[in-house]
């Protein structure tokens, strides 16, 4: 560092400031520059370090071809995976320069092919001051200018191609002669000019320049003629349609191209970039860029995104976007070439902020696929990823996009991919936006549509381009495919692209017609009921099928009659609707009727029909009955009465439903916890037999060691306990199950605890079951009840098994009632209950003959008959020999207890005593008899029996005596055998005063059998004997490599079930130095007091022991705290006189008692653990039999009992038994006489028939089975070695020695790198025989991981808190992964030597360093060796940082294999590692073969899972070959302190390539400022005149530290901020006032930059200035006979028109047309306005050639009456009237009697002067003059008439019907008469509406216009 800062104060200023200085990127990014000359730096400047993980590219590239030459004037890298690489040329495919790292310098790099590519790369382990290069160019080479293009004469605006082929070039320059510029190197340019045109180009590089010229001659222009500017087109909905369309080129024009494109004018806005001046898009970051490519999905050019990256993003606003903008279509294509994460992000967007895509978005993800972010219909957001091919264009729609319910329709290249809601909810859209995610990502986005749905995806054009030679013509077919419209009219445009500038972008308006109805379609005409019950509610529906291609708007529906009721909804078009209709029968019989669904053009009719029957109805009194009883009844009774309240009989029967008891088993769950501090998150669920969890257990138990959770529970089931959370500490968590006080289960606190781990099993017996039905009995079970009556029912409830509680009983009432044919019946009984007491004795309890001096126990079974709990009150006896206890307080219902009574005779004589039982029912009298006689006075032959056979299956006979001494006594004996336990002492280097004392102890303990060694490495072979081995206190001769030499056979011993007790000793560490055992010694703490943990106090350990005690001499306690480790008796926590932990299926015990003084407290102890081991050893065979097993000796006579030792089934061996003799002797009642039989055999192997198969495996991993071999034999058998008969399968050497009965396990592994089936012979050798078995396997294809990022990098505020980090696993492989995910700190390393010295030597020691070792809670190790270590006696001594750590034995495997020793360093080894910073192993070896060439690898491994990073979510899965899965991490950092922190994300995984795979993650915590903005852009709206406006953004600082702004900074000078300097504290805001002056009327933006501390932002300003608008038109007369006028609007700055025509009539469409309907002039007024204002102009329209005809007759006239017709017309000059009764005239006003009654059609025809002709028709209507009154006076009124659609009618008549005749007098409509009618359907014309009552026809002219 201190060279870079020398060098930086030497170099000259000017250097630095006006040389180009170029810093390398550190984020995986390129960089390019083109300079000449310049100076670059690594990513830390020019005077900082550089950082860890950089990675970025420099290409040096000026112009020219000459050398570039790159010279390092500074170079400092911290390590030597730090390095520079050099390429001569553009990237890293040209030639490769060089490498340099820490170790090796670069001077002068010269690239000679003018182009020079620089990496620069850093790993994590430091940094440093970095490099400091100059580059320059050499040579002094000239460029020649040249270029081509493709002909010297070109058409007219045509794209000309020019090629650059100068030499020795870099910068062009271009003159088209036309007065255009290009720089580009090979542009394209179109002349607009005809003739000649000269062009220049200047070519230059670093040292000179030089320039060229040529002509070029551009053709005649083409001169297209006039063509139809406006298409119509009619189509048939479900039909396609085609038009024609014509261009013509003029004569002795030149050459006319156009092409041609569909777009929408349906609202939709189309961008597709072809052209420079389309669209706007602009990028909002200084690094982004948005530019148009060739590369287009359709037309010439797409929009290019590159670096467009987090706020760098490319926004297209939308046309009329903003409030109120909904558009129900958007579309693009998009592609990307490149993609680090996610690219071409593209979306319709509210806004331009980050998060304000409205649908959702698509991008291009790293593996290629096409990725979807959306939220499905369940309102998840989620994302998808689509299998695609980067490079290639995919086509994105969102159709039928419902603003109202958030919902749109997601197309993928034309196809349904599925629908979705809104990702976020905005109500308008604003712009299009665009961005990548990564700076090197490079996307394109082309065709982007957004309006109201493309009309343009319907309609096609044949051919889509043309040329066209002078004096000729094209035709193009257009083709609109309706197949899938609703009728109506749709409007696009065609899109001209042409070399002619008068049409070229030139818009043709495309007017499609779609015809087509709605279609009213049943499938049925009748909707049929069918039978119902009279007087009950029924309900159905009729479906309606619209296969029309209109909406079917349904205006009404009329039901004839009233018994049915119906209604019916407007149905869209292709949809199926429904009528629904009710019906209730009011009698039996047969109902029809119809009904008319009326449309807003017609009407259709259906019908309804139901059959009614008469039925019964069922009714109840009462459905809940609440009952108490008291006592305990055999039975309830319930009444309830059912009533028939139908019309037909009923029938009904009553059905009980079984109810079950509530649980009534109480039980104590105690929770324990080693450690104290209560279960932190552990739970257990408490699970029936059905799998039901009835109860949760811990979640209250925040602290302490225990914690008691009461349950109730049902009796005769069977209970588990699962563990369901751990929670943070599992292996301290235990638990017991007491009932009634007493534990029935138990589970102890181990390191084995997981997830689903069973902790307890057990049942409940308290008596009554909850499965126990009760049955419900119904008089009457069934019947019948008459129309009206009723019956009355009574039910039975069995209650006598039942117990005091609340019980719930549900019946059901079934009956043939139609609609409610089951009824429910509930009674809710509570019974308050009472306890009965039964003793099953009526008689006395005869004794018989008992012994004075004896104790004789009777246990009375009590059992609770009642059904509630029964207490014990008192119980008393008559005498004092006699006593009695109940053992348990009270009894459960259903249950029973004992009372137990003890005898204790003093005397002789007769019994006749009496026990009373007072209980809280009653008091139970129990009486005894009997004689008590004097004692006899037993002996036995009590010495050790040693007995042995010659071979297996022998028996051994033996006699054993025993006798009575006492006269006229009678001795009863009884003689059985039992288990011994088996206690080694190991009597090395033990205290003798204390071993002599222990001794002592020893011989006053029964069943058990010693045998003691001298020295530690004989335990060994003792093993296999002892059930306990107990090493006594040791002396300071003692030395703890004694006992870590036979550490490991000790270990595996525990596991497999053996206990291990360690007696206190001042030198007792000797003993815990072994490696299973993690503790120390403590201190001698005699004479203090002593306690026994309350926790444990039901512990067998420590039953009779004093709760407290002081110990005598001496009480040397220890500290043990393994994992599981439970302390039972201690002064302090850290002071423990008695501790043990589980290791495996056994037990380390912890005795600090050193037997210098012996008292009670201490030998109970060593009584108790002896007793419980023993009663835990499982019982072997008993080999021994007697004869005969009972009997009597009298006074003075001896006994002789005959034994047999039998060895059938036992294996060879010694066994040991005690033979227990039990006599009625008070004074010696029992005796006990060990046995040690001998058996001797001989071992037999055998294996399993069938194959090993060893499934389906995965290729390239090893797989491993243990392969079993049976001893069938009955001595140990010795496996000798194995091997295989091919080699995919293979096995290690092996010595295996098997015990008779037993198996052993031979390893075979399997490594294959092909697919299929392999198969093979295993080979097992012993020293008896050789066996064998058949070896098979399936390989199938593995996992392969890979995770995207590779490395993470994440800097998050620390004040935030927190932020999650994104990540994709990806499984490339064949297989199925199974991956778990976890973040945590990972040190790896190793490396291999040789050994020094071929001999053994103190100085053959390897020394391996391993540096920057994490802190861990534990340091792994293997030491690999290979060489000649198959004998036995090769070992060697563990140092670590110089500390002795342990001896080391290898494996004895083959010479020249790996040979692993695994271990791990924990407890202050460690932590003096951990201190110290690094490990040195330090391996000596000792006494192996004296050969060269042998290795040793050391491989040392830490894992530190750190607490502030996370998985989020699941940490476990799968994932399918060939899928994906996106997932992140949780990084909280509001605990760390600044500064950089560096972990991995660790991936434990099935991939046989990668099982831990490993992805590092750096984590920057940081204190800055954060700047937020409330807004990113201020639209001050509308504004009207000069007046300043003022808005205002909040400025808020979202970080840690101080915001300074310095500077506020607008590019338009009608925008000003209120200030430009701030400090903002750290949350903290300020408002920035922003002040807008309006000088024109126009568009006003501008940019708002803020410059800070933090980063630069940006706020986008907008105005819209709008001045007061000015009116003015011209009008064209299009028909002057209809009057037919066409109004152009010619008005400025308006928005906003209204029309008044000066006929009553107005309109406010931009540009109007209108028709008069009489002659005159007419004064025509616009008005023009908008947000500003209005303005008015008046002018005149005269049209006096129009044609009004009218005519006047009557509207009813009687048959043979002369009719007067008047011509009502204005200014016409001939008539022509037809009377319809074929009758006809040619005068004005002529007269005409029609002879025949009718309705008649008169029309006029008249003409005028102008040419113009007319009609008019109207309806006549002919009586004959008799009945009804046809023209009888109503007053009937229409209005308004004529009309535009709606009409009224107005009478007080009683009209029935209505009916609507067209002007041609064709009924067109006609219904039940209704007040409002809609006309707007039918066509403009007079119409004859005819209305109709009982007596009278009124007929009423009606006018219809549009």
């Amino acid at each position: 560092m201190r060279l870079r800062f020398l060098l930086a104060f030497l170099l000259p200023v000017g250097l630095y400031s006006q040389t180009t200085i170029v810093n390398m990127p550190i984020n995986g990014s390129t960089d390019t520059t083109n300079d000449c000359s310049g100076i670059l730096v690594d990513g830390g400047g020019i005077n900082g370090n550089y950082t860890s993980n950089n990675n970025g590219y420099v290409i040096i590239d000026p112009p020219g071809n000459d050398t570039v030459t790159l010279t390092f004037s500074a170079w400092s890298l911290y390590h030597s995976s730090d390095f520079i690489q050099l390429y001569d040329g553009v990237g890293t495919s040209s030639t490769y320069l060089g490498y340099y790292s820490s170790s090796s310098t670069p001077t002068t790099i010269t690239a000679n092919s003018g182009a020079l590519t620089v990496r620069f790369y850093t790993n994590y382990w430091g940094n440093a001051s970095g490099f400091v290069a100059s580059w320059s160019t050499s040579g002094n080479t000239a460029p020649t200018a040249n270029f081509t293009y493709a002909a010297q004469s070109q058409n007219y605006n045509t794209p000309i191609q020019f090629v650059n082929t100068s030499n020795n070039g870099g910068v062009s320059y271009w003159d088209f002669g036309d007065g255009t510029t290009s720089t580009a190197q090979n542009p394209t340019h179109s002349y607009t000019t005809s003739g000649v045109q000269t062009i220049t180009l200047v070519e230059s590089n670093c040292n000179t320049s030089d320039t060229t010229t040529s002509n070029i001659t551009i053709a005649t222009g083409p001169n297209l003629q006039a063509f139809d500017d406006t298409i119509e087109m009619t189509v048939q909905c479900g039909t396609i349609g085609t038009e024609y369309w014509t261009l013509t080129n003029g004569a002795n024009a030149g050459v006319l191209n156009a092409s041609f494109e569909i777009s929408d004018t349906n609202g939709t806005q189309r961008l597709h970039f072809d052209n420079d001046d389309e669209g706007v898009y602009f990028s909002t970051g200084s690094s982004g860029t948005a530019t148009r490519s060739t590369s287009a999905a359709q037309g010439s050019h797409s929009l290019q995104l590159t670096n467009n990256v987090s706020n760098n993003r490319a926004h297209i606003p939308v046309a009329g976007g903003g409030i109120g903008y909904q558009p129900t279509y958007f579309s693009y294509k998009t592609r990307a070439t490149t993609t680090g994460y996610r690219a071409g992000l593209t979306s319709l967007a509210s806004g331009f902020s980050t998060n304000a895509n409205i649908f959702g978005y698509t991008f291009w993800y790293s593996n290629g696929s096409l990725g979807l972010r959306i939220r499905t219909s369940s309102g998840t957001a989620s994302w998808e990823y689509i299998s695609n091919t980067l490079g290639s264009w995919a086509h994105i729609e969102y159709k039928n996009i419902d603003w109202t319910n958030q919902t749109y329709d997601l197309y993928i290249d034309g196809s349904y991919h599925n629908s979705y809601k809104f990702l976020n909810s905005f109500s308008y859209a604003t712009h299009v936006n665009m961005v990548n995610y990564y700076s090197t990502d490079v996307s394109y986005v082309d065709d982007i549509q957004v309006g109201n749905g493309p009309s343009s995806a319907y309609l096609t054009i044949s051919p889509n381009s043309t040329t066209i030679l002078g004096g000729n013509s094209s035709t193009m077919s257009l083709t609109f495919d309706a197949t899938d419209l609703t009728a109506g009219i749709y409007v696009t445009n065609l899109l001209v692209t042409s070399n002619d500038t008068t049409i070229h972008n030139d818009t043709v308006p495309v007017l499609v017609t779609i015809e087509g109805d709605y279609e009213f379609n049943t499938l049925s005409d009748t909707l049929d009921f069918g039978n119902v019950a009279t007087g009950k509610v029924f309900n159905d529906s009729m479906m309606v099928l619209n296969t029309g291609c209109a909406d079917l708007q349904v205006d009404s529906l009329l039901v004839a009659g009233t018994d049915f009721i119906a209604s019916m909804n407007s149905i869209p078009y292709a949809d199926t609707g429904y009528v629904y209709a009710q019906f209730t029968a009011p009698t039996a019989g047969t109902f029809i009727d119809s009904f008319v669904v009326y449309t807003q053009d017609s009407s259709f009719t259906r019908y309804f029909k139901a059959v009614g029957f008469d039925a019964p109805s069922i009714a109840l009194d009462s459905t809940i009955f609440n009952v108490s009883v008291n006592g305990c009844p055999d039975t309830v009774d319930v009444s309830y009465w059912i009533y028939n309240d139908g019309q037909q009989s009923l029938t009904f029967e009553n059905v009980g439903m079984p109810t079950s008891a509530p649980p009534a088993c109480p039980f104590t769950i105690q929770l324990t916890d080693s450690y104290g501090d209560g279960w932190n998150g552990a739970k257990v669920d408490l699970i029936d037999t059905d799998g039901n969890v009835l109860y949760t257990l811990g979640t209250s138990f925040y602290s302490g060691y225990s914690y008691n959770e009461s349950v109730l529970l049902c009796s005769g089931e069977t209970y588990r306990i699962v563990v369901t959370a751990t929670g943070s500490y599992k292996s301290e968590i235990g638990l017991n199950v007491i009932e009634n006080g007493t534990t029935i289960a138990s589970y102890t606190n181990t390191s084995a605890t997981n997830l689903g781990t069973q902790m307890a099993q057990f049942s409940a017996n308290c008596g009554i079951p909850c499965s126990n039905p009760s049955t419900l009995i119904f008089d009457p079970t069934n019947g019948s009840i008459a129309s009206g009556d009723s019956q009355l029912v009574q039910m039975k409830i069995y209650t006598d098994s039942l117990v005091e509680g609340t019980y719930t009983y549900s019946a059901y009432v079934n009956s043939n009632d139609p609609v409610d044919s089951a009824k429910m019946v509930t009674v809710n009984l509570t019974i308050d209950g009472v306890s009965e007491t039964y003793i099953n004795r009526n008689i006395c309890f005869d004794l018989d003959t008992i012994v004075k001096g004896g104790t004789y126990v009777d246990s009375v079974f009590v059992e609770n008959m009642g059904c509630d709990s029964l207490y014990f009150n008192s119980i008393s006896t008559t005498v004092a020999s006699l006593s009695a206890a109940a053992t348990y307080s009270q009894i459960g219902v259903g249950d029973s207890g004992w009372v137990i009574v003890t005898i204790n005779p003093t005397s002789t004589g007769t019994i006749s005593d009496t026990v009373f039982i007072n209980t809280s029912d009653t008091t139970w009298p129990l009486c005894y008899t009997g004689y008590i006689a004097e004692a006899p006075s037993a002996w036995v032959q009590t010495s050790p029996i040693n007995i042995s056979t010659q071979n297996c299956g022998d028996s051994v006979n033996f006699d054993l005596l025993l006798g009575n001494s006492t006269a006229n006594t009678n001795l009863n004996w009884s003689i059985s055998s039992g288990e011994v336990l088996n206690i080694l002492l190991v009597n090395s280097n033990v205290y003798p005063s204390l071993w002599n004392n222990f001794q002592t102890y020893l011989t006053t303990v029964e069943d058990i059998a010693v045998k003691t060694v001298t020295s530690t490495s004989a335990v060994i072979s003792e093993l296999s004997w002892a059930d306990i081995v107990i090493f006594p206190p040791v002396t300071n001769s003692s030395a703890s490599s004694d006992y870590t030499a036979i550490q490991t056979d000790m270990s595996d011993w525990i596991n497999d079930g053996g206990k291990m007790l360690i007696m206190g000793s001042t030198n007792v560490g000797n003993i815990l130095a072994m490696n299973f055992i993690t503790g120390y010694y403590y201190g001698n703490y005699t004479g203090y007091t002593h306690y026994v943990n309350s926790s444990y106090y039901n512990h067998p350990y420590v039953q009779g022991v004093s709760t407290s005690f002081v110990p005598q001499s001496a009480a040397q306690d220890a500290y043990i705290y393994n994992t599981g480790y439970v302390y039972l008796v201690y002064n302090t926590y850290y002071r423990q006189a008695l501790s043990y932990f589980p290791l495996g299926d056994g037990e380390v015990i912890y005795y600090g008692f050193n037997f210098n003084t012996v008292y009670a407290d201490m030998t109970k102890i060593l009584d108790n653990i002896f007793e419980s081991t023993l009663s835990d050893k499982a019982t072997g065979v008993n080999w021994l039999s007697f004869n005969p097993t009972t009997g009597t000796a009298s006074g003075g006579d001896t006994t002789t009992v005959s034994g047999t030792a039998y060895s059938d089934t036992l294996p060879a061996g010694v066994y040991n038994l005690n033979i227990n003799v039990t006599t009625n002797d008070p004074t010696n009642p029992s005796f006990s006489i060990p046995v040690t039989f001998t058996v001797n055999g001989q071992g037999e192997g055998m294996m399993d028939n069938s194959c090993v198969n060893f499934g389906s495996v995965y290729q390239n991993m090893t797989h491993n089975e243990d392969v079993q071999v049976y001893n069938v034999g009955c001595d140990t058998l010795f496996i000798s070695s194995a091997s295989t008969g091919g080699s995919a399968f293979t096995t290690g050497s092996i010595s295996l020695a098997i015990a008779p009965g037993d198996t052993g396990m031979v390893p075979v592994s399997l490594y294959q790198t092909s697919l299929g089936t392999v198969n093979d012979t295993l080979y097992v050798y012993s020293s008896v025989d050789t066996v064998q078995r058949c070896l098979t396997a399936n390989v199938v294809g593995a996992s392969d991981i890979s995770v995207a990022p590779s490395s993470i990098e994440v800097t998050i505020n620390k004040c935030n808190g927190f932020a999650t980090v994104p990540y994709t696993i990806t499984n490339n492989g064949q297989a199925q992964l199974s991956y778990a995910v976890d973040v945590a700190e990972i040190y790896d390393s190793s490396y291999t030597q040789t050994w020094l010295y071929p001999a053994p030597n103190y100085s053959n020691t390897l020394v391996y360093n391993f540096n920057n070792i994490i802190d861990s809670d534990t340091i792994f190790y293997e030491i690999i060796l290979n060489g000649e270590y198959s004998q036995t006696n090769n070992y060697f001594y563990l140092y670590a940082n110089g500390s002795y750590m342990q001896t080391v034995y290898d494996n004895n495997v083959s010479n020249y294999t790996n040979d692993t020793i695994s271990g791990f360093i924990t407890g202050w080894q460690l932590t003096n590692i951990m201190n110290a910073g690094y490990l040195t192993v330090q391996l000596y070896s000792y006494n192996y073969n004296s050969v060269s060439g042998q290795t040793c690898q050391v491989h040392v491994w830490q894992r530190d899972d750190v607490t502030w990073a996370s998985p989020v979510g699941a940490a476990t899965g799968t994932l399918a070959a060939g899928n994906s899965v996106s997932k992140s991490i949780l990084v909280t950092v509001s605990n760390l302190a600044l500064g950089t922190y560096y972990t991995s994300v660790v991936f434990e995984t099935n991939d046989p390539q990668d099982p831990v795979y490993q992805v590092p993650m750096t984590v920057h915590v940081v204190s800055e400022p954060d700047m937020v903005l409330g807004a990113n852009a201020i639209n001050y709206g509308n504004v009207y005149n000069t007046t300043p406006v003022i808005d205002s953004v909040l400025v808020e600082n979202d970080g840690c530290t101080d915001l300074t702004i310095s500077n506020v900074n607008s590019n338009n000078t009608h925008f000003v901020p209120s200030w430009t300097s701030k400090v903002i504290a750290a949350g903290a805001s300020a408002w920035l006032d922003v002040t807008f002056t309006a000088t024109t009327a126009t568009q006003q933006t501008g940019i708002l930059t803020i410059t800070n501390n933090d980063s630069i932002q940006y706020v986008n300003l907008a105005a819209n200035v709008i001045f007061a608008p000015d009116a003015d038109y011209q009008y064209q007369v299009q028909n002057a006979c209809n009057g037919e006028v066409s109004f152009i609007n010619e008005s400025t700055n308006g928005s906003q028109y209204f029309w008044a025509f000066g006929d009553g009539t107005f309109s406010a469409a931009v540009n109007p047309t209108h028709n008069y309907s009489k002659p005159g002039t007419y004064q025509v007024m616009l008005v023009t306005s908008n947000a500003g204002g209005s303005d008015t102009l008046y002018k005149n329209v005269a049209l006096n050639d129009i044609l009004y005809v009218a005519s006047e007759f009557p509207d009813t006239v009687q048959a043979g009456t002369t009719v007067q017709f008047i011509d009502s017309s204005m200014y016409a000059n001939s008539w022509q009237w037809y009377f319809g009764d074929g009758g006809n005239a040619t005068s004005p006003n002529p007269q005409h009697t029609y002879a025949n009654k009718g309705t008649f059609i008169v029309t006029l025809l008249v003409t005028n002067s102008a040419g113009c002709s007319g009609s008019d028709n109207d309806a006549i209507i002919v009586t004959s003059g008799i009945g009804i009154d046809q023209n009888l006076a109503i007053d009937l009124t229409l209005y308004p008439n004529p009309t535009q659609g709606l009409i009224e009618v107005q009478t007080s008549a009683e009209v029935l019907r209505m009916e609507l005749y067209s002007p041609a007098g064709q009924l067109v409509f006609e219904a039940p008469f209704r007040t409002k009618i809609d006309l707007s359907a039918y066509p403009a014309g007079t119409y004859q509406l005819v209305f109709r009552g009982e007596d009278f026809v009124v007929r009423k002219s009606v006018g219809i216009l549009h």
